[in-house]
């Protein structure tokens, strides 16, 4: 019988054992060889992705008429989101293209904005020598992560509605304005917190200084703006822009009553877009002009669904 015993744990530990290889094979595989897309695509199969650090726009199509992946798209997108220091690039997860995909359905957005997805294993070095906050077996590094920003929706309603689907981590950026998705064990992270930033996109001048300045970078539809100004006498025109399809905008031009002069003025942000011909939510700026065709922009600021 203690052999009979023994010669079963004997067999059953070499079950073990081969179960054991096979799932170390299973990840190695899974990491390294391009993924399949998911049984069923969370999205309509077009997805339009926004590359902020090389301005690129594209709207793909990666499902057929039949939802099979179309041939070559694998490429195609492994060229989009290739690393930003050297260009290399690397086959992304399908299941990201699909979630991002989804995202933009679900939310009813313009773009998804990619502020980066694949990283090169040199420049995630390079990275985390610098004193960047960046795992050592990235994601990024394996064509698994995402970090991405949408315009119409804050990054902590985007980050909530990741969390509540369960799919792989979750990182939130606030100050910088991004949310971070992988296929990785799900888990959830932050690093810094929103602050009201509002001097993005205003720069320097000779003197005098003009600026426009909100006092928020994150508005709803049923708030109030508060303009503040300064040097603005000379103004001949006014416009607002939105930032959509990767370029500026004119929404609407704005007349003198919506400028502040020698006080800060409050408006409503209904008035505000009141007569657009563009859509409500998302991100904007106010256009100056002035004599002798000089001009500056105000700080951008956001209009969100949520």
């Amino acid at each position: 019988m203690i052999k009979v015993k023994g010669t079963c744990l004997s067999f059953i530990k070499k079950i073990n054992d081969c179960n054991a290889s096979l799932w170390r094979l299973f990840v190695l595989f899974s990491i390294f060889l391009p993924r399949q897309a998911l049984s069923k695509p969370v999205g309509d199969g077009v997805v339009t992705f926004y590359m902020s650090h090389t301005d690129e726009l594209e709207t793909i199509r990666y499902l057929d008429a039949n939802g099979k992946w179309i041939d070559g798209i694998d490429n195609k997108m492994a060229r989009l989101m290739r690393s930003r220091a050297d260009n290399k690039s690397y086959v992304i997860d399908r299941r990201l293209i699909e979630l991002a995909d989804h995202l933009q359905d679900y939310f009813k957005a313009s773009v998804i904005e990619v502020i980066c997805a694949y990283r090169s294993s040199a420049y995630n070095a390079e990275l985390k020598s610098s004193g960047h906050h960046v795992a050592d077996e990235s994601y990024h590094t394996k064509g698994l992560a995402m970090d991405i920003h949408i315009d119409e929706i804050s990054e902590a309603a985007l980050r909530d509605y990741l969390l509540s689907l369960k799919l792989g981590g979750v990182g939130y950026y606030g100050d910088k304005l991004m949310v971070h998705m992988d296929f990785g064990p799900v888990r959830a992270w932050q690093d810094g917190a929103f602050r009201e930033n509002t001097t993005i996109g205003i720069f320097d001048q000779e003197e005098p200084l003009v600026q426009l300045r909100t006092q928020k970078l994150f508005y709803r539809q049923e708030d109030v703006m508060r303009l503040s100004g300064q040097n603005l006498e000379a103004l001949t025109q006014a416009s607002l822009e939105k930032f959509e399809l990767g370029f500026w905008k004119q929404a609407k031009k704005l007349n003198y009553s919506q400028i502040p002069q020698k006080k800060p003025l409050e408006i409503a942000i209904s008035e505000l877009l009141e007569g657009s011909v563009l859509s409500p939510f998302g991100k904007y700026r106010i256009h100056l002009r002035f004599p002798a065709g000089g001009w500056q922009n105000s700080n951008e600021f956001y209009v969100k669904k949520m």
